[in-house]
């Protein structure tokens, strides 16, 4: 250690750079938290604040994504429906107005993941939200609760006329009997080692350890991160607390105010406990790692260094093993009545032909992983939107996978358009038509009178909300908050215990 820094004096290091950091780093930290659980809390979607109190990049981002879901009914294109976490409307002709979706014998709206229409009769739409499975007989005007009440439904799809394959909080699979509302458990098994892909990008590696998805087991990186985001709060606060402290009772002394000296004694020896030995050794690890990336996420230079860098398996962490499905389920596709069953993961889309014995993986990307966070079918076909990777095609009249390269970033919807495909992304509505040649579509989208709270904690989160070059000042902070852990634990190494 005191090779490392010399003649440093790592006491007054560690004070002068938390004394800065302190505000910023609390901010990180906070927002942080709050983003890191953004899909399951409505507040951040469904209420928010008036343009006018925020700068054109975060309103222009609100407005261009907050609208994730589209979709227009297989038996009449005139149908529509629209929406996704900050509600859901619904029209019947596209010179019409949007309407609001009504949610019978409910006073709250659910966050909504997934629209689909029955392919088998013609007015029915079944949606997977954060409250269960919701099912309407007039192409989306009103929606009544089918099953699973507070249970967070993430992805659906219809096997038969009265089957739907269901997907709980990205991590249980079930079979829903529309009749009944009884639901079947799918034992699913871990994949096996030879069918993961051989290696990740440094650019999905990197984002998956920022945003809580990339140590052990998705819940346990989450789990981390929430740590990390707390301590990055209660750290600068103990610490101001340990250093101001002793000044204010040595005031209060002079103006002949004394306090007791076992009073100071315990709460400082509590102080330090706080901060060193507990926090501070506990989140060593995941605020160095969250600094780190966060330095490289706020950089497009360096995002496009990332990613054609590769991560083969043998230096990844051990949540790409997916031993447990728990959090990996981004999507589901069911084939054949339900013979063939497709899941969309971050690793790639798997499939099983025996209720999850078995899995195969779709070559969608020879041996590279895809981030199939999308998933729709679409007649014969499916379709996989990538995260940071293309977009792929799956055509059952050919039974071959292949890339579309008419490339559309990051689409959260898939629907079918004049017999092309019509994809959402955070730039509008894209038409892919069968020569894939790509179009935009102007078609209007419903209107929010108010950018959701997600955004606005987001643009303070990223700097965006002050100022656009305050990525530099998130930068600094992130560097500072690795030089604090360092010097804390040269400190702690120092005096271990009080």
């Amino acid at each position: 250690m005191k090779i490392l820094f010399g003649a440093i004096n790592t006491q007054r290091l560690h004070l002068w750079c938390g004394l800065f950091a302190a505000i910023w780093l609390s901010v990180l930290g906070i927002t942080g938290f709050i983003l890191d659980h953004r899909d399951n809390w409505r507040w951040m979607w469904q209420s928010g604040l008036n343009q006018s109190f925020l700068p054109k990049d975060i309103v222009d981002k609100s407005r261009n994504s907050s609208i994730r879901l589209y979709q227009k009914s297989p038996h009449s294109e005139k149908h529509e429906l629209s929406g996704g976490m900050t509600g859901l409307w619904w029209r019947t002709d596209i010179s019409h107005e949007w309407q609001a979706s009504k949610f019978v014998n409910s006073k709250d709206k659910p966050l909504v993941y997934q629209i689909l229409f029955n392919e088998m009769i013609a007015g029915h739409v079944w949606l997977a939200s954060d409250n269960g499975v919701w099912y309407s007989k007039d192409n989306g005007q009103h929606f009544r609760k089918l099953a699973l009440s507070n249970q967070s439904i993430t992805a659906i799809d219809q096997s038969n006329k009265n089957v739907l394959y269901i997907v709980d909080d990205r991590s249980q699979v079930y079979k829903l009997d529309t009749i009944t509302a009884a639901k079947t458990e799918i034992q699913l098994r871990p994949l096996a080692k030879h069918n993961l892909p051989e290696s990740i990008s440094l650019s999905r590696f990197v984002r998956d350890l920022h945003y809580g998805r990339g140590v052990n087991t998705v819940s346990g990186s989450l789990l981390w991160n929430d740590i990390a985001g707390l301590a990055m709060v209660i750290l600068p606060i103990t610490g101001f607390l340990f250093y101001w402290l002793p000044k204010r009772w040595r005031h209060r002394k002079s103006i002949g105010d004394s306090i007791s000296h076992s009073y100071k004694q315990h709460t400082m020896r509590w102080l330090f406990r706080l901060h060193g030995p507990s926090m501070g050794l506990i989140t060593f690890i995941p605020v160095v790692y969250i600094s780190l990336t966060g330095i490289f996420l706020g950089h497009n230079t360096l995002r496009e260094w990332m990613k054609p860098i590769q991560v083969t398996h043998g230096f990844q962490t051990p949540v790409y093993d997916i031993n447990e499905w728990q959090g990996h389920i981004y999507g589901i596709v069911v084939r054949n009545n339900g013979d063939i069953v497709s899941l969309g993961t971050r690793l790639g889309v798997f499939s099983t032909n025996d209720e999850g014995e078995t899995w195969v993986r779709e070559g969608l990307w020879r041996d590279k992983a895809v981030f199939a966070w999308t998933v729709r079918k679409i007649k014969d076909n499916l379709i996989v939107g990538g995260m940071g990777s293309p977009n792929f095609i799956y055509k059952g009249s050919s039974n071959n996978w292949s890339k579309i390269n008419s490339r559309v970033h990051m689409p959260t919807d898939v629907t079918m358009y004049k017999r092309d495909i019509l994809l959402k992304n955070n730039n509008g509505l894209w038409r892919i038509n069968q020569n894939e040649k790509k179009y935009r579509e102007n078609i209007e989208l419903p209107f929010l009178n108010y950018i959701p709270w997600y955004y606005v904690v987001d643009g303070l989160h990223s700097g965006v909300l002050i100022h656009a070059q305050w990525k530099w000042i998130n930068d600094l902070i992130a560097v500072l908050a690795i030089v604090l852990v360092f010097t804390g634990l040269m400190r702690w190494w120092k005096t271990r215990w009080i």
